[in-house]
């Protein structure tokens, strides 16, 4: 099997890295559009505790999950010699644990809900567990397609599937079932994608598990779990449940998913690509501090005014568009978005950091976000949800400077430069932060949401505007990359 260097040589680096960009762009685009329109729909008809009944069932299937090896996928991916016993034997080890967990999860299924006083958690943790299926069985064969930079299928992938899951739960929501919409859109999506992957890439499995062949992937597999289990086990949202009830879960739930949603869709587009990049690029130690330059102002150009703009923009805009039961978590959405500026640099420094060879200090990292993010939750509990997310966002701003250090130790790069690379698209996001919070003053007759489309769409025309003149530099250097993709000189 070619390796990755080889793949890309093929391929040109730059082109192939661009095209993943745009496809996984249109992968986030379309998840956003069939989510967010799941999301709206459900959240003006269920209430916070409906919210929380059901994110406390997928919390408890996050935490299995977690612990599950899908992430020796991603050890398939930065494999250099490949062989088909590592992808039998990853297979094989994702598919018996993920049988055994669902066993558990059905034993310890009553003794939950009883616990938590809600008998619906029975079968909505039964439906939700099969997902351990899904994601075991789909761990090659997704792998495999990123592997082979195949973002048009995965993006094809993902635009079925999210498809698939809005129309099962919007069917739900039109014959009078919308909880049971949401525990089904979360189901189907997983099921559709993994049904596409293993038909695209038609991979069957050739041989049996052999151990040998988990050790060759565990120095990577390992660490790539552990951080797997910290940003996937949910633990915070089954501590939100545990210590302040289902309502308290549901308004935090609801700021959480909507975060998701615009993280996805802005810093997310970049997480994949950027990962196969910079493990491409090990031993070329000035591209990589180029691509890594170029990529953090390209992420943070998108994300920093989707989040600045929630900041000032979501005491209207939430009660507004979600309900005024959302009211309450206005607060939490504003605090979230903090976290979502640090995540458009987050995800290119993380990618960096996990693929030049320091997987092992970003699991460090993430422990001591997670620990330090639970004991807040415990400790902080008492004073009520909002002060809970307003510390865990303070606690993300406080830890960022230890990735930029971090990031410029592996690339020899200036904190000067690094600062350089996201400077204008702060600056406009302060600009159009500032305009939209003036506009109101200016049209005082406006209604709100007249009010609201004016704030966002001449916010969109000030920000632009703002970095077109003070990143003219860094745009120039982008057209002349995509120009040379389109030449085909990659």
């Amino acid at each position: 099997m070619d390796s990755p260097q080889h793949e890309f040589k093929k391929a040109g680096l730059k082109r192939a890295a661009i095209t993943g960009w745009l496809w996984n762009f249109l992968i986030q685009l379309t998840t956003l559009f069939f989510t967010a329109l799941v999301f709206l729909i459900t959240s003006r008809l269920l209430d916070p505790v409906s919210f929380g009944i059901v994110a406390f069932g997928a919390a408890a299937v996050a935490l299995i999950a977690s612990v599950m090896p899908t992430a020796f996928g991603e050890a398939l991916v930065q494999r250099e010699d490949l062989r088909d016993q590592h992808l039998n034997s990853v297979f094989w080890l994702c598919l018996g644990l993920a049988g055994a967990a669902y066993g558990l999860l059905m034993l310890a299924a009553p003794v939950i809900a009883a616990h938590q006083e809600v008998d619906l958690l029975v079968p909505i943790l039964a439906l939700l567990g099969s997902k351990l299926f899904f994601d075991a069985i789909g761990t090659v064969p997704n792998a495999l397609l990123t592997r082979r930079m195949e973002f048009r299928a995965l993006a094809i992938r993902s635009v079925l599937a999210n498809m698939a899951g809005a129309a099962i739960c919007l069917t739900l929501i039109w014959l009078g079932h919308p909880l049971w919409g949401l525990v089904m859109s979360q189901v189907t999506s997983p099921l559709v994608s993994m049904v596409i992957v293993v038909w695209v890439t038609r991979w069957r499995p050739s041989g049996g598990f052999a151990r040998s062949a988990i050790r060759d992937l565990s120095h990577f597999g390992l660490s790539t779990l552990g951080g797997q289990v910290l940003n996937q086990s949910r633990i915070s949202q089954l501590l939100f449940g545990l210590m302040l009830g289902p309502a308290a879960l549901g308004l935090y739930f609801f700021a959480r998913r909507l975060f998701g949603l615009l993280s996805d869709l802005t810093a997310g587009a970049f997480g994949a690509v950027s990962g196969v990049l910079f493990a491409t690029l090990q031993s070329d130690p000035v591209r990589r501090k180029s691509a890594f330059t170029i990529a953090s102002f390209a992420s943070t150009a998108l994300g920093f005014p989707v989040f600045g703009g929630l900041i000032v923009l979501a005491p209207a805009a939430v009660p507004l568009v979600f309900g005024p039961q959302w009211g309450e978590a206005v607060i939490m959405v504003q605090a979230l978005s903090v976290t979502g500026l640090m995540a458009s640099l987050g995800i290119i420094q993380g990618a960096l950091i996990r693929y030049l060879g320091a997987a092992g200090w970003w699991f460090r990292y993430q422990l001591l976000t997670h620990v330090t993010g639970w004991g807040l939750i415990v400790v902080l509990a008492p004073f009520g949800a909002a002060v809970v997310v307003i510390a865990l966002a303070c606690r993300t701003v406080l830890l960022w400077p230890m990735t930029v250090r971090k990031s410029a130790q592996l690339l020899d790069l200036r904190f000067g430069e690094y600062l350089s690379s996201f400077a204008a698209p702060a600056c406009a996001t302060l600009m159009a932060m500032a305009w939209v919070l003036l506009l109101p003053a200016l049209v005082p007759g406006a209604g709100p949401w007249g009010l609201l489309g004016a704030q966002i769409g001449s916010g969109a025309v000030v920000y632009v505007l703002t970095l077109a003149l003070l990143a003219r530099s860094q745009i120039a250097q982008a057209r002349a990359f995509w120009r040379k993709r389109k030449e085909g000189q990659g």
